[in-house]
């Protein structure tokens, strides 16, 4: 499965890449990074983080990068519109705006915290939230 993470934690790569998806998990903590990433690759799944420094922890603030200024560039240029998204940060706040930027443009986001997805999904409980398509872990 070729997967796209907007993550700053590597321990959360790491995990995600090794025991759920496989070797194919391309990631970035750079907003710009991320955004030449996706104008020039396809996925089958985009996970976005909106916390990307350690400073940044649990706030919103418009002068700190986050994923959220990666969905806006999503939202406007139209990227990976196809394509499932999990939201996975625990910033509740900053996710819920995530979400709530790219719902005018795409229609497969999904709201699930990092916990909730490592401890309670895995690779099949995200097949299930995302619908009938069928990956293989490599």
């Amino acid at each position: 499965m070729r997967v796209f993470m907007l993550e700053d934690d590597q321990r959360r790569v790491d995990y995600l890449a090794n025991k759920v998806f496989g070797e194919e998990v391309t990631h970035t903590d750079s907003v710009s990074a991320a955004a030449e990433i996706l104008r020039e690759n396809e996925f089958e799944l985009i996970m976005l983080d909106h916390d990307l420094t350690r400073d940044s922890q649990m706030v919103v603030d418009d002068a700190v990068e986050s994923g959220r200024d990666l969905a806006k560039l999503m939202s406007l240029e139209k990227l990976s519109v196809d394509t499932p998204i999990i939201v996975h940060s625990l910033n509740e706040e900053g996710a819920n705006l995530i979400c709530d930027i790219l719902e005018d443009t795409h229609s497969k986001v999904h709201r699930v915290d990092y916990f909730t997805l490592k401890f309670k999904y895995g690779l099949d409980g995200i097949q299930a939230l995302l619908g009938d398509r069928k990956w293989e872990s490599s």
